[in-house]
């Protein structure tokens, strides 16, 4: 009978733990971005946590040609070749969390450093851009006209 009462409690408090880490977003499972250089597999990671969220913003910044051919879900296009990029990047709301990426890095990092420029603290590029997503078989939507 003693035997039945511990497995009982032991079963309550396992409920409980995995509850706990449900409501909490389990951090451990899914660590919060502390870089602002990122995986493709954090950031894969992140969105699918945070799909939906109106605190994340996905920025691609290719041409519109480009990002109509396929981007990832969700994102928001932001051609980094348009002569007013600064100021729409300035524009954006300082208290939203960004992921950026480009084809590969280079217009990523120096968006990143507009970012910082114009004083939004959570920017990340997604390292390699759109072309390592798909090489990882990453999926991507497309625009639809």
């Amino acid at each position: 009978m003693h035997n039945s009462v511990q497995i009982k409690a032991f079963s309550f408090y396992l409920i409980l733990v995995i509850l706990a880490y449900t409501v909490s977003g389990c951090d451990y499972l899914f660590p919060p971005l502390k870089s602002d250089k990122i995986s493709v597999s954090e950031a894969d990671r992140y969105i699918s946590k945070h799909k939906g969220s109106p605190e994340l913003v996905i920025i691609d910044l290719r041409p519109k040609t480009e990002f109509d051919k396929g981007h990832i879900e969700g994102a928001i296009n932001l051609d980094y070749t348009l002569t007013d990029f600064p100021a729409m990047i300035e524009k954006l709301d300082k208290g939203k969390r960004y992921i950026i990426y480009d084809s590969a890095d280079r217009n990523s990092l120096k968006t990143l450093e507009l970012m910082k420029e114009s004083k939004i603290l959570s920017g990340h590029i997604i390292l390699g851009g759109i072309e390592e997503w798909k090489k990882q078989g990453l999926p991507l939507t497309k625009a639809v006209n």
